[in-house]
């Protein structure tokens, strides 16, 4: 970015400007300074708010320079989206990002590919290819849905996962462990932790640990020694729409002493609060529900 020009905060990219791959600068940092940077990238379809908090570990993160200024906040600032609200640090497509620091400890940088504000659309015809394509993703969904029951079965008949795996050709993901909520920032409302590849899915973690405390009060609490169909688990994702398949290899239940601590905190009083009042979640863009009232879809029965 050296040399180049900028104005009111931002850089004066040529016409024929072209960026460096993200690949290149990790495969950088780590011949100079031996850090292995992990590269994603997310170009297949429009971010929005929601569905940028829900991004795994960036989607919580904040600028390293202030840490005030939320990952959420600072992307949608970009400056082609023309927020007129936004007074944050500068933010364009095809430039780096600032540092992000996770709460993890880990260290972000991203780059926009493409951004454009919100809008209505025009005519009918600007909208009917993605209509279309998400009634058969809907549609797909039902049907997976529909046969859950017989993915349980394989699920159950796999002596590992990675057999499974296998068959279907894919790769098992094996988080970290995590807990039932994470502590929100600064002390705010506790949140989902998000998993790779299921996001931040309320209804998956809830079942996956349901399952884990039933497993646990009819045994010792060393669930990892059960048979393997009964820590496994086929949970429907409406989020992304998907069907996860878990296998439980390790629990720890929460103990006296951690209750105590807990109790003793102000976090506490929040989330038992939060229990007892029923609040209207945002729909995700992107997820059944809020697909199923853009299209107006209705499953065949």
């Amino acid at each position: 970015m050296r040399g180049l020009a900028s104005e009111g905060g931002y850089r004066t990219l040529p016409e024929d400007w072209k960026p460096v791959s993200l690949s290149s600068v990790a495969t950088e940092l780590q011949t100079q300074f031996g850090v292995l940077a992990d590269v994603n990238v997310l170009d297949n379809a429009w971010l929005n708010e929601l569905s940028l908090s829900t991004i795994a570990g960036i989607g919580t993160s904040r600028l390293s320079d202030n840490n005030r200024t939320s990952f959420v906040d600072y992307a949608l600032g970009v400056r082609e989206c023309k927020r007129e609200d936004y007074t944050g640090p500068r933010l364009q497509t095809g430039v780096p990002s600032s540092t992000l620091n996770g709460f993890d400890g880990s260290l972000y940088i991203f780059r926009a590919i493409e951004a454009a504000p919100a809008r209505t659309a025009e005519s009918l015809d600007q909208v009917r290819t993605d209509v279309t394509q998400d009634a058969r993703r809907l549609a797909a969904y039902d049907r997976l849905r529909a046969e859950s029951d017989t993915w349980q079965k394989r699920l159950v008949a796999a002596a590992t996962m990675d057999e499974l795996a296998e068959q279907l050709k894919t790769t098992v993901i094996k988080p970290n462990p995590f807990s039932r909520r994470t502590p929100g920032y600064l002390g705010g409302t506790p949140q989902v932790p998000t998993l790779d590849a299921i996001g931040q899915s309320a209804n998956v973690v809830d079942k996956l640990f349901d399952l884990a405390n039933r497993l646990a009060a009819d045994s010792d609490g060393t669930i990892q020694d059960l048979p393997a169909a009964q820590r496994s688990a086929t949970i429907a994702n409406d989020s992304n729409m998907t069907l996860c398949l878990a296998r439980l290899t390790e629990y720890q239940p929460l103990k006296h002493s951690d209750y105590d601590r807990f109790a003793a905190s102000t976090q506490a009083a929040q989330t038992i609060q939060q229990s007892l009042v029923e609040l209207d979640e945002p729909l995700d863009p992107f997820g059944y529900d809020a697909l199923v009232r853009r299209t107006g879809y209705k499953a065949e029965k």
